[in-house]
């Protein structure tokens, strides 16, 4: 079988992260964000995490997403794509240039 190899330089523009979106138009990134997005392919994948659900995020939604889908987690009784009773999370202390790394084959992992 034959498999694509993904580069950090084709990784870092098919997917776009933001992680607490709730407050990053919040402390005036917008201006910013735009500049980023502007930049990218328009074609790539976006995540958008943020713990709670605001104007802010359904603006930064608007910016940046084509067809979202959205994923509330709520307790497990009322929700099946609740947060599991017995979730752990784990962090690793990497230097800049593993960060790449780790991103990529946690990727690979879940593809």
């Amino acid at each position: 079988m034959k498999h694509r190899i993904l580069t950090a330089h084709s990784f870092r523009e098919q997917i776009l992260i933001l992680d607490e979106a709730d407050r990053i138009l919040d402390v005036g990134f917008k201006k910013a964000l735009n500049a980023i997005i502007s930049q990218l392919p328009k074609c790539r994948q976006t995540l958008l995490f943020s713990a709670i659900q605001t104007n802010y995020v359904q603006d930064l939604a608007k910016l940046s997403l084509k067809d979202p889908e959205y994923l509330s987690v709520h307790e497990e009784s009322e929700c099946e794509a609740a947060t599991p009773n017995h979730l752990q999370q784990t962090a690793n202390d990497c230097s800049s240039r593993a960060k790449i790394r780790y991103v990529m084959q946690f990727h690979e992992g879940t593809s």
